[in-house]
């Protein structure tokens, strides 16, 4: 699976040796089903929201700067691939 973190500065990092914890609260996670991307110059936003029946609560924000962004971005592109590769276009 592809990680935001695997191509950084040009390196392949060994994320399986990472140990990450949360607190149960960031563990169980949250839904979102619309997101909105806005930037300034040295960050973009990522507003994750709920929109039920035409009232949207932001469940959370993550801030991270231009480089990391773009990691990322590349590996939702890997991830949907692999995605679309195992279940099929939808």
């Amino acid at each position: 699976m592809a990680d935001a973190n695997s191509q950084q500065n040009g390196k392949s990092n060994d994320l399986n040796k990472l140990k990450v914890t949360a607190g149960k609260d960031v563990a169980k996670g949250v839904y979102s089903n619309l997101a909105r991307v806005t930037f300034t110059k040295n960050e973009f936003i990522l507003g994750f929201v709920l929109n039920i029946e035409q009232e949207a609560q932001l469940v959370s924000r993550i801030i991270v700067s231009p480089e990391h962004m773009e990691n990322l971005s590349e590996a939702i592109q890997e991830s949907l691939a692999e995605y679309k590769e195992k279940y099929g276009e939808e």
